[in-house]
């Protein structure tokens, strides 16, 4: 293979081979080294690599220069370091150096990567000039969406309280009877907040509608069947019973809950029945919408939007954020 000399001083055999070897050192991507698989020694058969031992002083000399490199330039400010373990000559050009890494989320891994015999290059996701100033380019700053402010006494108008009316922090809960991570809302962090915040006044729940109605065919009426009890002052514990009867909230099963809840059931029958809180139910689905809402469970702490069955003490530290303003 004939070579020329290119303006950067090293030759456009050095050039070829960095296209092949970009597949396979580690690949500083937005500043994260991405471990690639070296392949089978036949890719490289036309650049005449013989995989000899190195010449031990030169060798040791520039593979130490590209461990300094890689540690200051990329690895050290993830917590990570490379160990080079070995070195042998990769062409008449190259060197083929072995090493490890330490610390970091690639702890562990090995990997190969090539520099240039003088000390000049090495090859990761381009040729890099070693003796020059690191230079990794930065992504374009992406422009952030406006923040919306919730306006938290119209998202909670018609929601059902929990807690003291003038508790400092309110967080509007807008679930689904079906869905099972509202479930695990209810039986997990739901009671930490109620013991810890709830009952102390320091917090109040409301509850409002958001029945995702092609995934849960009985979410629409569960939720119906809630405005029922509220009729009867018994909302919440129409909620409860739901939720720990997920697997069976049926119509029947729905009108079965009230009687054992000591609800007038033809009442409650009757609510049930003629879909009275059915458009109820829906303008709380289209608010949740237009205030962002895409899944359940989903809530806004003071105006703090959380999204899914979060562990308590995520909830914990919005609510003592809050508290401490």
């Amino acid at each position: 293979m004939s070579s020329s000399t290119n303006a950067k001083g090293f030759s456009t055999q050095v050039l070829l081979l960095s296209a092949v070897v970009f597949i396979a050192v580690g690949v500083i991507i937005g500043g994260t080294l991405t471990m690639t698989v070296l392949p089978g020694s036949t890719g490289f058969a036309a650049l005449t690599a013989d995989n000899t031992e190195a010449d031990e002083a030169t060798g040791m000399h520039v593979s130490a220069k590209v461990e300094s490199y890689l540690n200051t330039n990329f690895l050290a400010p993830q917590g990570a370091e490379a160990d080079m373990t070995g070195v042998t000559d990769f062409s008449t050009e190259l060197y083929e150096i072995n090493f490890n890494i330490t610390g970091g989320t690639d702890a562990g891994q090995t990997g190969t990567i090539y520099a240039t015999k003088d000390g000049s290059y090495v090859f990761l996701s381009a040729p890099y000039d070693m003796r020059l100033p690191v230079t990794i380019p930065q992504p374009e700053p992406q422009p952030q969406p406006p923040q919306v402010e919730v306006d938290m006494e119209a998202l909670a108008e018609g929601g059902h309280v929990k807690g003291e009316e003038d508790a400092p922090v309110t967080i509007i809960e807008f679930s689904d009877f079906e869905c099972i991570f509202c479930a695990s809302f209810y039986t997990g962090a739901l009671q930490e907040i109620n013991t810890q915040y709830i009952e102390t006044g320091q917090v109040k729940l409301v509850y409002k509608h958001f029945p995702l109605l092609s995934r849960h065919p009985n979410a629409q009426k569960a939720a119906e069947a809630a405005e029922c009890a509220a009729e009867q002052e018994k909302f919440w514990e129409m909620h409860d019973t739901i939720f720990e009867n997920q697997t069976a909230i049926g119509v029947a099963a729905l009108k079965g809950y009230a009687e054992d809840l000591g609800l007038d059931t033809a009442q409650f029958n009757e609510c049930l029945d003629s879909g009275k809180y059915a458009q109820k139910v829906m303008d709380d689905l289209a608010l949740g919408s237009a205030s962002g809402v895409s899944g359940t469970p989903g809530f806004f702490i003071n105006g703090d939007e959380v999204s899914g069955a979060q562990p308590f003490a995520n909830f914990q530290a919005i609510i003592e954020k809050h508290l401490a303003e």
